[in-house]
């Protein structure tokens, strides 16, 4: 008869192994969240400034033109902030109407870009992306 020792409880190698899965478990659902929380601000952003771009091309198809455009058109600084924290401003320049969008992140990946890709390729009008500040120029 040789002794059988009966082992109890789990040993360090289960362990170790239990909380490998664990931890790669939470860096993928981390990831996922912190994505889908990225898209959704992206589309947040896409909306509004589709919203006021929206409303500038009706004004300017109705006006002609963005010389009388009223003080309560524009948005200045502090009024509509983007889901970054920076502002969302449009003013009148000369006989342009320019939106500006701050603070957005240029890091992981270049949400300017994304904003543009999807949602405002028909636009014609300028628009640029440069150190996190996307600027609409109408007409």
């Amino acid at each position: 008869h040789k002794n059988l020792i009966k082992q109890r409880g789990i040993g360090l190698l289960e362990l170790m192994l239990s909380i490998a899965i664990i931890s790669i478990l939470l860096i993928m659902a981390t990831r996922y969240y912190q994505n889908a929380n990225q898209q959704q601000r992206v589309s947040n952003t896409l909306s509004a400034v589709s919203g006021i771009l929206g409303a500038e091309g009706n004004y300017y198809m109705t006006n002609g033109s963005y010389t009388s455009v009223p003080a309560d058109m524009q948005l200045p600084a502090n009024i509509l902030n983007n889901p970054w924290g920076g502002d969302v401003i449009s003013i009148k320049a000369g006989t342009n109407v320019i939106l500006t969008v701050d603070k957005i992140p240029t890091t992981p990946t270049d949400v300017c870009t994304t904003i543009l890709m999807p949602g405002l390729q028909g636009v014609t009008n300028n628009i640029t992306c440069s150190s996190g500040t996307m600027t609409v120029t109408y007409p």
